[in-house]
């Protein structure tokens, strides 16, 4: 009865879930689409060009979250030229940046589709069963996704951030110092650094100036940055130093490794080290006690993020590191329940006592 549905499930649904056989359909991935259908533009294929899904819905996703970020930074930025902005005032400012997403009533139709693919596939005895039952939709499936039809599904890691923290992988329960599940998080909540950016770091991207020690992300042939203005250099988050992020930096040159996370594994569709990694991260949340809907894994970038788009803005102004490593500082979680995977690296506190010719005990 419409083609727009049939056309929008050739081109989503295999993106997450591959074009193999049915009966390989893995439900973390269903999982994983199911969760990401909300955050779709609901001018997708529609109009402007950069409502096109062209190099597939993930892709276009980033576009349009990137450019809610700068829009949200430019909103901000103009309130700091007035007096008495009170944090209602910031609110509006970061949601006035906001784009419309799918309503939930045409997500349910897209649910609905493919259910009704699985559904014709067993009355035709292709299939045993249906794997797309994931995606039925109940009385109370609708009631919820009504109530939060003017919210978005994505939020912010706030205190919650700290059970992250007392899971498994930070408190030491890593078989090797560069476990990204560890880092990656980590680097993303405290510099901004995006998914893939992280992952593709390499030891030659750090360095440092004057005391000062950065990261430079930048696009090579074997490297994926949003554009040529995400280019830039970043001041390490003294946290980050103080978890031994350049202990790890050290053992991978030792070590004549090309990437600071070699283990990582590049996605099939994409190329990219974040297809299979966003997995992982999910994965682990769910099994580990620290899973909510919409914090994933963007959402440590948006935590503090007034600041951090100030800084990006900094960068096309030619500030110094010095200018930059003073905002970046502004950044700053309780890191003391985490257990760094280098038992060398020094804590502020062991820091403090040596300028002082003090040892701790």
């Amino acid at each position: 009865d419409n083609g727009s549905k049939p056309k929008f499930a050739r081109s989503f649904w295999p993106e997450f879930l591959g074009t193999g056989a049915m009966e390989q359909i893995a439900k973390n991935d269903l999982r994983d689409a199911l969760a990401f259908l909300p955050r779709i533009p609901a001018k997708h294929g529609k109009g402007q060009s950069k409502y096109l899904a062209e190099n597939g819905y993930q892709e276009l996703v980033e576009r349009i979250d990137s450019e809610e970020e700068s829009d949200a930074a430019a909103n901000l930025a103009r309130l700091a030229d007035r007096t008495n902005v009170t944090e209602s005032d910031r609110e509006d400012a970061r949601r006035k940046a906001l784009q419309k997403r799918l309503r939930s009533e045409t997500q349910i139709k897209h649910r609905r589709f493919l259910l009704s693919v699985g559904t014709m596939c067993v009355e035709l005895q292709l299939a045993d069963e249906n794997p797309f039952e994931i995606l039925s939709v109940t009385n109370d499936d609708k009631k919820r996704m009504a109530a939060s039809e003017e919210k978005r599904a994505r939020t912010v890691w706030d205190d919650r951030i700290y059970t992250l923290f007392s899971s498994p992988v930070f408190q030491g329960k890593i078989d090797e110092p560069g476990e990204p599940l560890f880092w990656l998080p980590l680097l993303a909540r405290l510099m901004g650094l995006r998914e893939e950016e992280a992952a593709q770091l390499s030891p030659d991207d750090f360095g440092s100036d004057r005391g000062i020690h950065f990261i430079d992300v930048k696009c090579t042939d074997a490297n994926h940055v949003k554009t040529e203005e995400s280019q830039r250099r970043i001041p390490v988050h003294p946290q980050l130093i103080e978890l031994g992020l350049l202990e790890l930096v050290e053992m991978r040159r030792r070590q004549g490794q090309s990437r600071l996370f070699p283990h990582m594994t590049r996605g099939k569709t994409k190329g990219k080290f974040s297809e299979n990694f966003s997995k992982t991260f999910t994965y682990y949340r769910q099994t580990n006690g620290c899973y909510w809907p919409g914090l994933d894994f963007h959402a440590f970038r948006l935590m503090g993020h007034e600041a951090r788009d100030e800084g990006a803005r900094s960068y096309d102004q030619g500030l110094g590191l010095q200018v930059l490593y003073e905002r970046i500082c502004d950044v700053e979680i309780d890191i003391s329940m985490i257990v760094s995977p280098f038992a060398s690296a020094p804590s502020e506190t062991q820091k403090r006592a040596e300028q002082h010719g003090l040892r701790v005990v």
